[in-house]
């Protein structure tokens, strides 16, 4: 997770409730150089997991992923934080100190095309879909 590390100083562990979810999230990018976020305001994904909460191994470890920049995605509703599964900091997705490698919870390929959103016909929805976003990003990146 950070470089130079020895050992597994975070993980994903169960969600603190200790049931799966199954819901739709909004997501804020943090502070962090992660390519695959690149002009992103704000994200409206799906969430599917019973292991999905992001946990450090101390204080120490957190602080130093924050220090990183490795924070780079984080639950987010209507101007307060809405953590679905307990995550520390709110923490949906992290980065590398690179911001070349992206793990998140929300699952990105599952809203690349509008009709994959279970209100498409009855909602005024975006155009382009979020998760479309995240790959586009990678695309760019990648191939200049």
């Amino acid at each position: 997770i950070s470089a130079g590390k020895e050992g597994f100083p975070a993980t994903l562990t169960w969600n603190a409730s200790g049931r799966y979810i199954d819901r739709w999230v909004k997501l804020v990018p943090g502070e962090s150089k992660c390519v695959f976020l690149r002009g992103v305001q704000e994200l409206y994904l799906p969430i599917a997991h019973g292991e999905g909460r992001f946990v450090t191994e101390n204080e120490s470890t957190k602080q130093v992923m924050q220090d990183a920049g490795q924070y780079a995605l984080n639950y987010f509703q209507n101007g307060s934080n809405d953590n679905p599964n307990g995550s520390v900091d709110n923490v949906a997705g992290l980065c590398d100190p690179t911001g070349h490698i992206f793990g998140l919870m929300p699952h990105p390929e599952r809203h690349v095309f509008a009709t994959q959103h279970p209100r498409w016909t009855r909602e005024g929805l975006k155009e382009k879909p979020d998760g479309r976003w995240i790959f586009e990003n990678a695309v760019a990146h990648f191939n200049a």
